[in-house]
């Protein structure tokens, strides 16, 4: 009977020890894991960073760029009258003399 107490509580030491080794290296496992993806997450966030900087600065060379557009069109409309109105200036300033 002796015998059987000290075998039965050997098992259970074993099993207790596989448990806990099992345990532990689950959770090393998974705080490499953790610690491979807290390392993604940071270099995605550095990207979305660098991606919000340089869109931006799109936005603003695009707002330029209109500006720029906007303002070339007016003086498109302003030269296209100007000049629609030089031909006839011009003619009647020469049929005059």
């Amino acid at each position: 009977m002796n015998t059987v107490r000290t075998l039965a509580g050997w098992l259970l030491f074993l099993a207790m020890a596989f448990l806990a080794g099992f345990f532990w290296h689950q959770s090393v496992s998974r705080g490499n894991y953790i610690d491979t993806l807290s390392g993604t997450i940071s270099e995605m966030s550095e990207q979305i960073d660098q991606l919000s900087t340089a869109l931006s600065s799109l936005e603003k060379q695009v707002e330029q760029e209109s500006e720029a557009t906007e303002l070339l069109r007016a003086e498109n409309e302003a030269m296209e009258s100007g000049t629609a109105l030089s031909p006839n200036a011009d003619s009647t300033a020469t049929n005059g003399e």
